[in-house]
């Protein structure tokens, strides 16, 4: 599978990392659990995820006051997963990795 390369000429790019001092895999596990995020990220009021964790699966969650509906883009566990989703216009790519 090819992974999808950022749009360099995209209005807005933002690029964050956090070095967390725990297994992989824990890592992982809390990241792609979509249905939980309310439960360890204070800015997530919901979230559910409507299949399994593949390319193509839609979960919706809502965030300061935005209702999103995302889609799997890419995933290659445990290293990358890639989802999309319109907010207000907006059509936002997030990966994590």
């Amino acid at each position: 599978m090819g992974t999808m390369d950022i749009d360099e000429n995209a209005p807005v790019i933002t690029r964050d990392e956090i070095l967390i001092d725990a297994p992989l895999g824990t890592v992982w596990g809390l990241h792609t659990d979509i249905s939980s995020w309310s439960e360890w990220l204070p800015d997530i009021d919901s979230s559910t995820i409507e299949g399994p964790l593949q390319a193509g699966t839609v979960f919706r969650w809502e965030t300061f006051g935005l209702s999103i509906e995302s889609t799997i883009r890419e995933i290659d566990p445990p290293q990358r997963i890639v989802w999309s989703g319109p907010a207000q216009g907006i059509v936002a790519y997030t990966s994590g990795r």
